[in-house]
Formats: structure tokens, sequence, C-alpha cells
């Protein structure tokens, strides 16, 4: 029996032999299991025997390989240390970076204040280390460094837009086309928009009744309004201006030919005419009155604009609903529709 074991080790040992011929001395990829369990063979080897018995690698090499698994094994480089005091959550570094590049003038104690306003217990130390970290400088150099998108969200609320597009109507009887004018105004924070007037003449006297209108005390449309944008048409005259400038906004003209400085107008009117315009022929003024009608509810109401981050300007309660009937509502024959779930 035991000549039967030397003949196996024999051939295992000439099997190894050949094995390292055909690898010609190249380094074997070996796993670290595999490699573990060689070396778990390897130390219950007598030391003398196992110099004597051909082996892939060299003994020193399996003896590296078994204390490299030991160290392995000790190793906690990549371990998170738990000791002091433990991270904060990236969702309150997130609203402490939101705080300080929103609000310039907020210095790290305000930021703690104010986080506290909102549950969250943070020191002015650590919104200190956060800032730094994230190279957001100090107040007093924030406040220094200005933007326009800063200063005109300030102006904002006090701006206003107007101006006329045309709409062509088809009398029933005579068949011809008559031009009315249309003039519309808009608050630019919150692209509200009033339908003025129309005429099929603007002359001076009816542009100066629309501003008296627009600038009434108790429901005009321009109350609080500092700057209105409006074009270099000569409809816009010196004596419109200085009515709409007695009790209003100031008259800001645009350069000539350059619609996108008033953008937000241009950009009703093509909503308007698309929306409203593209399947309906107006026959008479009271069938464009109700065009007109019928659009700015829509627009007002039931619309979202990309302008306001995808929001309705004037929502009703049944927006948001999760639960409830899905009801259509339709205007201008079905051209406009608005879905919704019926509020309980």
């Amino acid at each position: 029996m035991n000549q039967r074991y030397l003949d196996i080790i024999e051939f295992l040992n000439e099997e190894t032999r050949v094995l390292r011929e055909i690898i010609d001395k190249k380094v074997i990829p070996l796993t670290n299991q595999q490699r573990r369990r060689l070396a778990a063979k390897f130390v219950e080897l007598d030391k003398k025997l196992a110099e004597q018995q051909e082996l892939l690698v060299t003994p020193d090499t399996i003896l590296k390989w078994y204390r490299l698994l030991i160290c392995q094994k000790w190793d906690h480089s990549n371990k998170v240390n738990q000791r002091g005091r433990p991270l904060l959550e990236q969702e309150i570094v997130n609203k402490v970076i939101e705080l300080l590049k929103e609000n310039p003038n907020w210095g790290d104690e305000s930021v703690s204040n104010r986080l506290r306003n909102l549950k969250i217990i943070l020191s002015p130390s650590s919104v200190g280390n956060i800032r730094r970290t994230h190279g957001i400088p100090p107040a007093p150099e924030r406040q220094k460094t200005g933007s326009w998108e800063r200063f005109l969200a300030a102006m904002w609320p006090m701006l206003a837009a107007m101006d006329f597009t045309t709409v062509e109507i088809l009398d029933p009887v005579t068949n011809e086309l008559t031009t009315m004018y249309l003039l519309f105004a808009m608050h630019l924070d919150t692209r509200e928009v009033q339908f003025v007037g129309m005429t099929e003449n603007p002359h001076e006297e009816w542009m100066l009744n629309q501003a008296r209108k627009l600038t009434d005390p108790i429901d005009g449309f321009l109350i609080n309004k500092t700057h209105m944008i409006i074009d270099n048409d000569t409809i816009f005259g010196e004596a419109f201006q200085e009515a709409l400038n007695w009790d209003g906004p100031k008259c800001v003209r645009t350069c000539i030919k350059t619609p996108n400085m008033n953008a937000n107008m241009e950009r009703f009117f093509r909503t308007f005419k698309e929306e409203a315009l593209t399947w309906t022929i107006p026959r008479s003024e009271w069938h464009l009155r109700w065009i007109i009608k019928e659009h700015l509810a829509y627009y007002h109401e039931e619309r979202n604009h990309q302008g306001i981050d995808g929001e309705i300007i004037n929502p009703g309660d049944e927006v948001g609903q999760s639960e409830g009937n899905i009801v259509c509502k339709e205007r201008l024959g079905g051209n406009l529709r608005y879905y919704y779930r019926e509020v309980a």
C-alpha cells in the first residue's frame, strides 16, 4: 500500500513538472480562494517532505500568500471610521448649500437659525465646515458677486408688459374681412394676462381710456407695477405713456425690430392664436370676445405653463387630487381640453 501511495505521489509530481513546462515560468492567475486552499494544505506538510515535492509555485510563494491572507483579514482601511461625530446626512448638506447660494447675505449663524425653523439642528461651525468644503465664500464676499438672475428676480414682480395683436373677423353676410386690434397686458412674474380692449382704430382717445382703466386705484391691472414694456409702435404715443406714468408704471420701449425684448407677450400671442384661432373663424366682434374669454379662462385656470415650472396660474381645488373620477372639460367646441378628478 505504501508503494502504491509512492507511485501516486510520483505520478502527481511528474504531472506537475509537465504543467510547469507548459506554463514556462508564467504567472499563474490564481484566485484568493485557490491560494487559500493551497496554503492550507501546504502548512499540513512536513517541511523536508514539502521540499521534495514538485509544486506549481515555490514554498516561499505559498507562505507569502498565507501571510497576505492574514493581513487582508485584519485590514480595516476601507471601512468607515465609526469614531467621533457621525457624518451629516447628504440631504442636510444639500439644504445648507442651497440656503447659502440662494441667500448671499446670510452668514453661517443665520443659516443655522433658518435651519432650526425646519427642525434641523446644526451649529454655525458645522455650517461653516460645509461652506468651506464646497468652496463657498463667506457672506461678505458672496454679496459682492451679484448676478443678473438675482437682480431680475427681485425686479420681476414689479414688471408688466403690453402689446397689440391683430385678428381678422369674417363677416358672414358680405364675406369681407375686418381687422381688429386686440390689446393685452401681462404680469411678467405670474404670467397673468388681461384682455384690455378691442377696436378697429386704436386712436389716441381710445388709448387714453385704456390707460385710465389699467391704472384705476381700485381694480387696475397695473397697480404696484413700476415699469411697463412696450414696443416702438406709434400707437403707444406720448399721451398714452404720460397717462400711464401719472398713476402707474413707467413705459420702457424695446428696440426696433427686436420682438425678443418683449418675448413673454410674443409667446402669449403665439399660444393664443395656435390654441384659440387655429380651428375657429371669428364671425363677429361678439364671437371674437367670446373666443378670448374662453381662452383666457383656459389659460389661467386649466393650462400648465413651462415658464412657471409647469404650474397652473390660478389652480382650482381639483388640481393634485389622487382620488375621484377623471373628467374632461371642453372649451371652444373641444379644441381646448382639461382633464381633472372630481372633488369628493
